[in-house]
């Protein structure tokens, strides 16, 4: 069973995940990320010739996209948020739909800085959040 929250009533219960922990996150699942293109494409996104490479380019992002909006609508997490324990909710304290998923990744894909509004919004929102309704908690 879903758990719902009174997202007015309870905020205050919840501590928002900020920018570093965020951050980090994002960087184990571009971990992960990168093996998965590895494994999909090979030499053509990863090379170590001549130091490390890692490029993705037109629909070779497709896995990124997909890689969040998949983890986002199945379990409103990703696995970098998870190792964390970190969880996507939306205004009522419920996973996130398919919808606001396919915001957030829109989005995220559009504006990539838009995480440094964690930095100023009172529930650590990052510019994705705001436009989905949704927040990024501790467990």
């Amino acid at each position: 069973m879903e758990e719902t929250i009174d997202f007015e009533e309870k905020s205050n219960q919840y501590e928002y995940a900020g920018f570093g922990i965020r951050l980090l996150a994002v960087f184990i699942d571009g971990l992960i990320i990168t093996g998965l293109a590895w494994l999909i494409f090979g030499d053509d996104v990863v090379s170590t010739q001549n130091g490390f490479k890692f490029e993705m380019q037109g629909w070779q992002n497709l896995v990124t996209y997909g890689y969040y909006f998949l983890f986002w609508v199945g379990i409103s997490s990703s696995p970098g948020k998870l190792l964390l324990g970190l969880k996507i909710i939306d205004e009522d304290g419920k996973n996130i739909s398919a919808a606001k998923s396919l915001i957030r990744v829109l989005v995220f894909i559009i504006v990539i800085i838009g995480g440094w509004f964690i930095l100023g919004t009172k529930d650590k929102q990052a510019l994705h959040d705001l436009a989905a309704k949704t927040y990024v908690i501790k467990k």
